[in-house]
């Protein structure tokens, strides 16, 4: 196998805060994916970055708080056949109030359960969470296409 044969993964982080047994979703918008549904604030991982640098910049980005690394507890991370390596972290503590601070690619800010928003949740974040609830570490999602 040659170097331009192997594998190339993207990585995600998603930010996974709970207050009163209830999640922060974010409500995608002009987006190139799933535009409409809910998820948990998230990004890529650029170049030269850690995965919990990223969580840190895209939580501030996103929805306006504050997260020490230290803060950060790895819970999840879910292996999507269509090469995409995908951090779940969730934050013990962070500073601010959650805001929409990327009002052109979120719709809507909302504390809800899984349950209330039902099938409007984007299929990853709807596999994950149930994991990270049990804890468990680690799932693969085949790709829907």
């Amino acid at each position: 196998m040659t170097m331009a044969e192997r594998l190339k993964v993207r990585v995600a982080v998603y930010l996974v805060l709970q207050r009163d047994g209830k999640y922060l979703f974010v409500q995608r918008k002009n987006t190139d994916y799933r535009n409409g549904f809910y998820s948990l604030p998230a990004g890529h991982v650029d170049p030269g970055e850690l995965p919990t640098e990223a969580m840190v910049r895209e939580a501030q980005e996103e929805v306006g708080v504050t997260i020490a690394p230290i803060d950060l507890q790895f819970a999840h991370v879910l292996y999507r056949e269509d090469v995409l390596v995908e951090y779940f972290f969730v934050a013990a503590q962070w500073q601010g109030e959650p805001v929409n601070n990327e009002p052109e690619k979120i719709g809507d800010l909302r504390w809800a359960t899984l349950a209330e928003l039902g099938a409007n949740v984007v299929e990853e974040v709807a596999a994950a969470l149930p994991f990270i609830e049990q804890g468990v570490a680690f799932s693969e999602m085949e790709s829907s296409s």
